[in-house]
């Protein structure tokens, strides 16, 4: 079995303490605003919170210093007894559903606010909202009159951009770092989230005394009590993510203690833990029992019961076969009897633990599809109706791009969903009494993974209010990738909440938070026209795997040919964090559409972005420095789509400038030498951009720099040289007769698998 570093890459720690800076760092307050007469009530002369109930501030300590914070640093004002008095008191709030959870009421007047919740959490929402509509107005001043909110979209979790968990780069609750600084924690918090997931494997996390060989000596839990205990105070409840049972090395001591929990083969190395034994189902109930009694406050656990990794036995037909016990028996007979397991084991201890279960492929070992959802809807009828079903909302989806239907596979901020696939879910869950949750990545996909965001809004506008009509209930709202406190974000927990306004409202007041107030017109126009163009995106695994995307902007553009090829993914790293060749065949990175219209649709894309941009710089007035790192990612989001139409046309000329000769010859490589000339420019705007805002470049899950200021003088050098030696071409009429490409077709990309996964061990 192979071990992972118990550390990650050497960016981390800088990102960290940028998450880690204050989310009240400058004053933002307009010294020539005054109250509107008649609509807005003042704060000028200072305020007071009174509480009816001193008991009402329990568990409310970091909203109230955060908002005590907020009043002295951004609005300039004090805390004074005599001052407008904001009343806040735990009860019935008006206009709100009986029950709703998060729900307020806040009524304001020219002397004061009375603010009504029905919980804690809505007084959280409340003083939240206090806060919003002050910096919307740039000053002291709330709207008078009454407003009513409650969360419709209850559980939305959240990741953060920095921690480990993949690719061999350690295991988050496993080291000394805090990947989840207090500052981090109240930026999620405002953004509107209400959880955060950690990744954990069971087997190194909870002592077994059923199976002893199975677990450490004894609990590893106080890093997660102690983010659960912080988490906690900013309202955040934390889930432990699990891809449970893990199967095992053939090796390991357990099997060879409990010979009979071993099952189906998935590799040569890797066996399952057979659920098909009542010892295997019994050490589910143990370890989930001891989980929750250990981490009372725990708020689920999160199970990526079916895909990802090998767990149960029937991971796919292929190797359940290997399994003399699951072979017998369905599907989902097998994984309801599985997921009903865990459910057991944590309601044994826990009265408000939630079992949230995921599959993201079902019966196929292809991973460049989604996979069935009939297994998925015959596990759901199977299982316990307490069990929360967690689907991807896009996957198996369906779009047109340049007059072809595209396939989407894979996370997509380019198409809204929810596909049909997901709505099968929903209903199936909805007929057992179940809860259906949508897994989303609302910051950004692999469409574009290293950015920390892509700035269209209205398609997260779109999404939720698809989700209210779904009678959707929850989301995971990023996987290891787009938990960067964006707008994005920020979108995303307004949106789950109701009343939804329309779309331009609700884009207005967000612009409101985001924009100048002279840019809110432009801003909100410029996000529409942004999200118009992003459905564009070629969503395709083969151009997000395998393509230049991710890393295009720091992509060489090589004469000679590149005999490697980068994987298992294009993403400027391999599996074990050594830095990837620059792969340089198109027929790899296509799909559906073919490498002349890939060129087309993100040169197209590109263009219209920026130009889009452009316009909005017309307008613009002077910026802070958060409107500067928003600006800054919206001109890398064009870069990046610019870069990669060079990348793909360049390689596709150079194929074409060995079998050409005479004047063809010399035209193309005339404009093989305007795309690193235009590679270049692109290059030196793009480090201008990644000075602005670190998180430009950088991978999330490979916890790496796709692309970085020193990356991009690498790309710089070698596109100069490339220039050097095209003159030269051009001057003679032919490149050296030596040079051989060998195009190798689409078919034979290499993509990963199951087996490929399997034999990483953890």
């Amino acid at each position: 079995m192979r071990l992972m570093p118990a550390v990650p890459t050497e960016d981390v720690p800088q990102l960290l303490a940028d998450l880690a800076s204050p989310l009240h760092g400058v004053c933002l307050r307009d010294p020539h605003r005054k109250p509107a007469s008649q609509r807005e009530a003042g704060l000028d002369g200072g305020y007071d919170l009174i509480f009816r109930d001193p008991s009402a501030t329990a568990g409310l300590h970091a909203a109230l210093d955060d908002f005590h914070r907020f009043m002295s640093i951004c609005m300039d004002v004090p805390r004074r007894t005599e001052g407008f008095a904001i009343e806040l008191s735990i009860g019935t709030p008006r206009d709100c559903p009986a029950e709703a959870p998060e729900a307020f009421h806040v009524s304001v007047s020219s002397t004061g606010a009375e603010v009504v919740a029905q919980d804690h959490e809505g007084l959280r929402r409340a003083i939240f909202w206090l806060e919003d509509e002050m910096a919307l107005r740039r000053g002291p001043y709330l709207p008078l009159g009454r407003v009513s909110r409650w969360a419709v979209i209850v559980d939305r979790i959240a990741h953060s951009p920095c921690a480990s968990g993949r690719n061999l780069t350690g295991w988050e609750l496993e080291d000394d770092r805090d990947y989840y600084p207090d500052e981090y924690l109240n930026k999620l918090v405002h953004c509107g989230m209400s959880g955060i997931w950690v990744a954990g494997l069971l087997r190194r996390l909870v002592n077994s005394q059923v199976i002893p060989e199975l677990g450490p000596k004894s609990h590893r839990l106080t890093k997660l009590k102690e983010l659960v205990r912080r988490a906690g105070a900013y309202g955040l409840r934390v889930y432990l993510l699990g891809i449970e049972p893990r199967g095992l090395p053939n090796d390991h001591p357990a099997f060879a203690a409990h010979p009979q929990i071993k099952g189906a083969k998935f590799c040569e190395v890797t066996s399952a833990l057979c659920t098909s034994t009542p010892l295997v189902r019994q050490y589910i109930r143990e370890v989930m029992g001891r989980l929750f009694t250990e981490v009372p406050q725990l708020g689920g656990f999160i199970n990526l019961y079916n895909g990802e990794r090998g767990t149960t036995c029937w991971l796919t037909e292929d190797f359940v076969k290997t399994c003399p016990r699951c072979r017998k028996r369905s599907q989902g007979e097998v994984l309801a009897e599985d997921l009903n397991q865990f459910h057991a084991g944590i309601c044994s201890v826990s009265k408000t633990g939630k079992l949230l279960a995921w599959a993201y492929t079902m019966n196929t070992s292809d991973s460049m599809t989604a996979g069935p959802t009939e297994p998925v809807v015959q596990t759901i009828a199977r299982a316990h109706p307490d069990i929360i079903w967690l689907g991807n909302f896009e996957h198996g989806g369906s779009k047109k791009v340049a007059g072809k239907k595209l396939d989407v596979h894979e996370y997509s901020l380019s198409y809204a969903g929810p596909s049909e696939a997901f709505q099968s879910i929903a209903a199936a869950a909805a007929r057992r009494g179940a809860r259906p949750y949508a897994k989303l990545q609302i910051g950004t996909t692999y469409e574009m993974p290293s950015l920390p965001y892509v700035a269209v809004p209205g398609i997260v506008y779109d999404k939720f209010a698809a989700m209210h009509r779904q009678g959707v209930r929850g989301c995971m709202v990023n996987w290891i990738i787009g938990g960067y406190p964006s707008l994005m974000l920020k979108a995303a927990g307004e949106a789950s909440f109701a009343p939804l306004p329309r779309k331009t409202p609700f884009l207005s007041r967000l612009a409101g938070l985001y924009a100048d107030h002279a840019d809110v017109t432009n801003q909100v126009r410029a996000w529409k026209d942004w999200g118009r163009i992003y459905q564009s995106y070629p969503n395709n695994n083969h151009v997000l795997y395998f393509g230049p995307i991710t890393r295009s902007p720091a992509y060489h553009l090589q004469l000679q040919p590149e005999p490697r090829r980068s994987a298992p993914y294009n993403y400027g790293w391999n599996s074990d964090r050594q830095a990837q060749p620059f792969e340089d065949q198109p027929a790899h990175w296509t799909g559906e559409l073919t490498a002349p219209e890939l060129v087309r649709v993100f040169r197209q894309m590109g263009r219209n972005w920026l130009a889009v941009l452009n316009r909005m710089n017309a307008h613009a007035g002077s910026k802070t420095l958060s409107q500067r790192r928003q600006h800054a990612v919206t001109q890398a989001t064009g870069i990046q789509l610019l870069s990669t139409a060079n990348v793909y046309e360049f390689y596709l000329l150079r194929e074409q400038a060995f079998i050409r000769n005479g004047p063809r010859l010399r035209q193309t490589l005339e404009r093989m030498k305007q795309l690193v000339l235009d590679d270049i420019a692109l290059a030196r705007d793009m480090k201008r951009q990644c000075r602005i805002e670190p998180f430009i470049g950088f991978h999330s899950e490979m916890l790496a720099y796709s692309y970085s200021v020193e990356q991009l003088d690498s790309k710089l050098t070698q596109c100069r040289a490339a220039i050097r030696q095209l003159n030269k071409w051009i001057k003679t009429g032919q490149p050296p007769k030596t040079m051989a490409i060998e195009i190798i077709p689409p078919g034979k990309a290499v993509k990963p698998t199951y087996r490929n996964w399997l034999q990483h061990g953890d």
